[in-house]
Formats: structure tokens, sequence, C-alpha cells
């Protein structure tokens, strides 16, 4: 039997066999798919804006704060994003609250994606900074991450609703992104 050796099988084969064999480890995998995404450069505060308020998640012209995203099955799992700079004027407990709303297309009701239920999902906090917030005062970057089953297929729809909490509650959310993916 003849021993095998670079010259004997070809560097060419040997680079195909490399990329078949590269390409095969990378068969299956994908990555999540995009559903619906908004971004708005624009800031938004209070107390311009009412307490709760639904945000513009576009930086288009008018208010636009509905993100419509499609599921083609019943009981699609969907992962939400959203993140902007954001600042809390006053006191240490002072806070912006988040609700991540999902109104599924043929669902009797709009429900609140977890972990955002309640009033105790801490977007930013105030850090003793004066109210009303300055212009020249940068927001810090947060982000929070919610898991939701869509019960049916269709059109459904998303937004962000805020509620300050404390007293002067002063606040401003800008560079906003909400991203929804499955």
């Amino acid at each position: 039997m003849k021993a095998m050796d670079l010259k004997s099988v070809g560097y060419r084969k040997i680079v195909a066999a490399g990329m078949l064999c590269s390409a095969s480890l990378f068969a299956g995998q994908t990555g999540a798919a995009i559903l619906g995404a908004a971004v708005n450069i624009n800031p938004q505060t209070s107390p311009a804006l009412p307490n709760p308020t639904f945000l513009d998640l576009n930086s288009a012209a008018g208010n636009q704060p509905v993100v419509t995203f499609s599921t083609t099955a019943p009981n699609t799992r969907v992962v939400l994003t959203f993140s902007s700079e954001c600042i809390v004027g006053g006191g240490f407990n002072n806070y912006l609250d988040i609700d991540i709303v999902i109104d599924p297309a043929g669902a009797p009701l709009a429900f609140v994606a977890n972990p955002t239920v309640g009033t105790t999902t801490t977007f930013c906090s105030g850090a003793g900074f004066p109210t009303p917030l300055p212009p020249s005062l940068e927001g810090f970057p947060s982000v929070v991450q919610a898991i939701a089953v869509i019960p049916t297929a269709g059109v459904h729809t998303a937004q962000v609703r805020v509620r300050g909490f404390g007293s002067p509650i002063n606040w401003r959310i800008d560079d906003l992104s909400f991203v929804i993916e499955n």
C-alpha cells in the first residue's frame, strides 16, 4: 500500500476537504431573525410627556409608539430588547419604570412581557441630579430584555411604556432602540 502524503493527495484536494469540514460545522446553525425594529435619536422628556406614557419609537416626524411584527405559528417565543440613554432628576428614590406591552393578533387583551410586569422594573434611577434636568446632562446607557410567548400567529404590535416614580419626577430618554427577534 502506498503511503499518503501532500504530494500524492494533492494540495487542492486537502484544501477542498478542509473547507467541506469547516462548512459542515456551521450547517444548521442560524441566527435570530429580526421581526421588528425601531430607532429614535430624539430626546423624550418629562414633564412634557404624561405619566405614564408610551415612548415614540421612531425618529421620523410624528409620534410613532408602535412596532409591528409578524409570527407564522401560535406560541412563538420572541425576545424584546429595549435600550437607550436614560437619566432621572431628583433624589435617589426617584426612578423610571418600564413595561414592554404586546398586543397579539386575535387575542382578547394586550399583556406586559416578563420581567417588565409591575412597577418595579427600574430602568434608571435618580442620583441626586438637579430637577429640572439641564440639557447638558447626558443619560446613562440602560437595557431591558424581555421574553414573551405570542399565543397567536399573525401581525402583532409592541410598545414601550414608561412611568416616573418619585417627587418631583423629571426624566429624559434619548438614543433609543427597540428590537424584536425570535
